[in-house]
Parts: structure tokens; sequence; C-alpha cells
């Protein structure tokens, strides 16, 4: 069964049903006692209350799904291998999702995160799908480890042809924008980045989102031209790409670069 919070949709109308998460982890936890108190019993009651975390994490209520997940692993060896696999994925979104919605992540969080979801992998034979694989790829990133965040985007390309192409290309933005918001003499080069942004944009088959995207990584190129001083270089550039913007359709998102362009003057 592939996670509900691979997909964020209907978030609002579990949020609606389960208002007392309190009391349902009670009965949930009460009733999972009773079955670990058997001297046997069937996997499908393990099997409930891993889908009952799912549906915690998916309304984002953190504290229950932790609670339960506690209990659960304290009981590991009640599970079968698919089972304590799925436990640790579940267990990496709680601490992904809750670090990055929450504003509470650390490095100790992030790479419990990478563990969690390679665990799965390479001990239970969990399947890691996009949304996970992007989850370990964010994680690096924000870790730093850029050469890694790369390995998994390339992993996604390769394994997973008909993905959305955002789940590449917006990881390399945040690449990008991470290491422009060092200061100046501790920045890593950015340009091979942005050519890697580019290609992978390529891919985006909502022109919409393709042509936002466009407008951020030409304004940020164009930037780094005026930053090194190659102001001649910049401006021809941003007449060139402002011209087949208009071309394709409208002006109203052009103000980053026009700005831009009168700076270069």
């Amino acid at each position: 069964m592939q996670e509900a919070l691979d997909n964020s949709n209907g978030v609002a109308g579990w949020s609606q049903v389960w208002h007392l998460p309190a009391l349902v982890l009670g009965a949930l936890l009460f009733g999972l006692g009773l079955y670990l108190a058997q001297p046997e019993g069937p996997a499908d009651h393990f099997d409930a209350s891993l889908d009952a975390v799912a549906r915690y994490i998916e309304a984002r209520n953190f504290e229950p799904a932790e609670g339960l997940i506690n209990d659960l692993e304290d009981h590991l060896g009640r599970a079968t291998l698919t089972q304590q696999g799925r436990l640790r994925l579940l267990h990496g979104d709680l601490k992904f999702l809750r670090g990055r919605e929450q504003g509470r992540e650390t490095p100790e969080g992030l790479r419990a995160v990478i563990q969690l979801y390679t665990e799965a992998e390479k001990e239970f034979g969990a399947k890691l799908r996009v949304p996970r694989l992007r989850r370990i790829a964010e994680s690096y990133v924000a870790l730093g480890e850029d050469g890694r965040a790369m390995e998994v985007l390339d992993r996604i390309r390769e394994e997973f042809k008909d993905h959305d192409a955002a789940d590449r290309y917006l990881v390399l933005r945040h690449i990008i924008e991470r290491r422009l918001g060092k200061p100046r003499g501790e920045r890593e080069a950015v340009g091979g980045m942005l050519e890697r942004f580019f290609e992978e944009l390529r891919d985006e088959k909502d022109p919409l989102k393709r042509r936002e995207q466009m407008v951020w990584g030409v304004k940020t190129r164009a930037g780094q031209m005026l930053e090194s001083g190659d102001v001649s270089r910049a401006s021809d550039y941003l007449v060139k790409e402002l011209i087949q913007f208009r071309a394709r359709g409208g002006e109203d998102d052009l103000a980053p670069l026009e700005v831009l362009l009168g700076k270069a003057y």
C-alpha cells in the first residue's frame, strides 16, 4: 500500500474527522495492547496501527503519530519484515515533515530521516518512491552535502521516467539559493548548478510553471554576471531573454528582469 502522505490531497477532510486525536490514540493503544498480550495474533493488527500512523501524519497530527510509532517500536518482534520497513518509512516521514513544517530541522534530525529511509530500503526491502527520495535529497541540501543530493536526483531521473520534473529542478533551486545565501567570500560556484537547473526545467510540462522558474533562473544568472562585473554581458543577456519572454506571451511577470536590466545600464 503506497502511503497516503505521498499525496497531500484529503488532509483537511481527515482533520475534520479525527478532531480528538488524543482519544483516538488512546483507543488504538488500548487495542494494540490487547493484541500484543495475546500469545499470537494476526499481522493485520499491526497493519491497522501503521495505517493509523499514516493518517495521523497526513493530517499533521504529529504528537499522536509519534506516540503510536513509539509503542509499535517496543513490539517489533511481533512485526514482519515488511511491517518493520513500513514503520521506518513512516517514522522518516514524521521526522522530515515535522521538522520542515515546524521549523525544527536539526542536523541530527535530518540524518535520522536519511537513516530511517535507507534502513527501510536496504534492510527491509521497502520501495522508496519519488516523494521520499526527494526528502532525502532535501535533507542532504540542508546539511550542505550537495554532491549526495545530486546523486539522489540522478537516481530519481533514472528510475522514475514519468515523475514530476519539479522534484528535480526545485531541489536544484534550493541548492543554488542556499549557496547564494552565504557571504560572497564563502560561496560555492553556482554556474554548473544553474546549467543543470535549466536542463531539468525543460522537462516541465506546465508552461506557466516553466515560465515562472525560467524568470527566476534568468534573474539569478544575470545577477551573477553583474556581481562579477560583467555588465555588458548581463545587459545583452537580459535584453535577449526579455524579448523571448514577451514573444511567448505577456510581461506582467518580468518586472524582476526589467529592474535588473536598469541596474545594468
